[in-house]
């Protein structure tokens, strides 16, 4: 039993060391195994990873392609919207333009004619202007043959540069030389943009394919603003020598006025003259006869008192005469013409001044005018201009300096003749009687169908107009 016990243990013994050893080559064995698999896997994922590599950087390239792709695309598609957005704005501007020429240009684009002239005709001088409308000339012609008038878009010309350039601008040359003849002082800008707009409509219809540069049109409206400053130096001309005349006609008038008031008063002189040595025949004569003697003393004495008074008219008359600057200056107004507030500031020399003021209100004006001072001055030019020079920037009309009215109150007119230390009567308030009165009328006839009847039969019918004037007198008695 022990010897049983003892070969099992032994048996044990043994088979402890001789397991494990089996089993090692076991594992082994099996790690081998597994250590193949791994590597066949690891084989598989590097060529798997290879594969995604190869792919991602195919991937990356096709990206790339399709990046530049989309950017061209992205250009072209630019260089679309901004054709179609030039294309936009020239349809607008042609649209604008057609409008224009159908509806007119009205007072949108008038220009101060005044201030071209003070920028071309007063820097140069009149003569030099008219050498730089030659220049213009000639500068035209120079671009139309170095090819400074026109420019082309690429790719989109269906005939000749040149076939193209003729057309172009014998189209523009015969619009601008018919708005060159139609030029006047008051027209300037609406000839400038017409020349503007006349590109347009030419470009629009070559489709855009052919534009004017901006210099050949800069050019052609700048030979617009030349002919309109020459045609307003010879406005100008023209004023000046119809105010020469004017005033020749004035001081003629007021030459023929001095000639008849020193005849008038020389024939009073002589007939007062004759009548007092009549009267002093006819006091000697009297002798003893007192009371016959007192009445002729009477009467010499107020005959020479009339033959003074002739005296000092003629001598008057002859002053005027000689001083040419003595005169009157008259403040006057015309609510109903002009409305409150626009006084005419004028100088005459007649002898009876009021003769001018009713000149002034005959037929230029549809009411007569109202005298708020009449001034006497020994230099009447030199108070004239004093005023007008101190009112300059309340003239009414900015652009003829020439013109004599002048938006402010009569205070202060009174206040710079007052410091001439000049003596006058004021009349402040405008009676416009004529003004008023017509309102008057205005008002009756609006609501009055019988006095309106009245009032049209005495204005129409003009061969019996007293009795309309009877028949307005009874209906505003009524």
């Amino acid at each position: 039993m022990p010897l049983l016990l003892f070969i099992l243990i032994l048996f044990c013994l043994i088979a402890s060391f001789l397991i494990p050893w089996w089993r090692t080559d076991a594992i082994k064995k099996e790690l081998e195994e597994e250590n193949r698999l791994l590597n066949e896997e690891k084989g598989k994922f590097q060529n798997d990873v290879l594969q995604q590599k190869l792919a991602i950087e195919e991937l990356r390239r096709q990206a790339e392609r399709d990046i530049v792709e989309l950017k061209k695309k992205s250009r072209s598609i630019e260089s679309d919207i901004k054709k179609l957005e030039a294309e936009r704005k020239n349809l607008e501007n042609l649209n604008s333009v057609i409008k224009r020429c159908i509806q007119g240009y009205g007072n949108e684009y008038m220009e101060p004619i005044s201030v071209i002239y003070d920028e071309l005709i007063s820097k140069y001088g009149y003569t030099q202007a008219a050498k730089n409308l030659k220049d213009i000339k000639s500068l035209l012609k120079g671009m139309r043959k170095k090819g400074r008038a026109v420019s082309f878009l690429a790719d989109s010309i269906s005939a000749s540069e040149e076939d193209l350039t003729k057309i172009l601008l014998l189209s523009m040359d015969s619009l601008c030389s018919l708005y060159l003849s139609e030029v006047k002082v008051s027209n300037v800008g609406i000839l400038q943009q017409k020349v503007r707009d006349a590109a347009v409509l030419i470009e629009g219809a070559f489709k855009n394919r052919v534009k004017f540069t901006q210099e050949y049109i800069d050019t052609r409206i700048k030979e617009i603003s030349l002919m309109s400053a020459m045609e307003y130096a010879k406005e100008l001309d023209r004023e000046q020598q119809r105010i020469i005349k004017e005033k020749i006609r004035e001081e003629q008038k007021v030459q023929r006025e001095i000639e008849k008031a020193l005849r008038e008063a020389e024939a009073k002189e002589r007939a007062l003259q004759r009548q007092i040595d009549i009267a002093k025949a006819k006091e000697l004569e009297a002798g003893e006869n007192e009371e016959k003697r007192r009445v002729l003393e009477i009467k010499i004495e107020e005959l020479e008192k009339q033959l003074q008074l002739a005296r000092d008219s003629g001598q008057r008359a002859l002053s005027m005469a000689q001083q040419t600057k003595r005169g009157y200056v008259y403040i006057i107004s015309n609510e109903g013409s002009f409305g409150p507030g626009v006084f005419k500031i004028g100088m005459t020399r007649r002898l009876e001044p009021l003769d001018r003021v009713r000149e002034l209100g005959d037929a230029s004006v549809p009411f007569s005018f109202d005298v708020h001072a009449m001034i006497y001055s020994e230099d009447a030019p030199k108070l004239e201009t004093t005023l007008h020079r101190h009112f300059l920037m309340d003239q009414v009309n900015k652009v003829n300096y020439r013109k004599e009215f002048f938006r402010t109150d009569l205070h202060s007119i009174k206040e710079v003749v007052d410091g001439f230390g000049l003596e006058c009567h004021w009349t402040e308030t405008a009676k416009a009687k004529e003004y008023r009165e017509t309102l008057a009328i205005e008002k009756t006839i609006a609501h009055n169908p019988v006095a309106r009847e009245a009032w049209k039969k005495r204005q129409l019918v003009l061969d019996s107009p007293l009795s309309h004037f009877k028949e307005w007198n009874e209906v505003e008695n009524t």
